[in-house]
């Protein structure tokens, strides 16, 4: 059977936070440049419209200095990767990880 719409757009918020989980500083700075890629392929090839990557306001302060890291570190690609996705809003801020 086909999934329902409310099923797909849960499953759509848990891969975007399973892949958010590697953005974590404890993870290796290569694992988080695959987070941010990750994060990418899956909000911009989600099926629906209006998806938002939730993140806590640690996780965003986490992310910004991750961003000039991997700008020091010259990884431009990544950089322009992550740009993208706060200049097409792809973010929502919330106090909980998981509401």
């Amino acid at each position: 059977p086909r999934p329902t719409v409310p099923d797909l757009r849960s499953f759509c918020h848990k891969s975007l936070a399973i892949a958010n989980d590697f953005l974590s500083p404890t993870e290796t700075q290569n694992r988080r440049l695959g987070a941010i890629y990750l994060l990418y392929g899956l909000w911009s090839k989600a099926p629906m419209k209006n998806l938002k990557i939730r993140m806590t306001i640690n996780e965003w302060e986490n992310l910004m200095s991750l961003r000039d890291s991997i700008y020091e570190s010259q990884e431009f690609e990544a950089v322009f990767i992550l740009n993208k996705l706060i200049k097409k809003k792809a973010f929502a801020f919330c106090i909980l990880k998981y509401e």
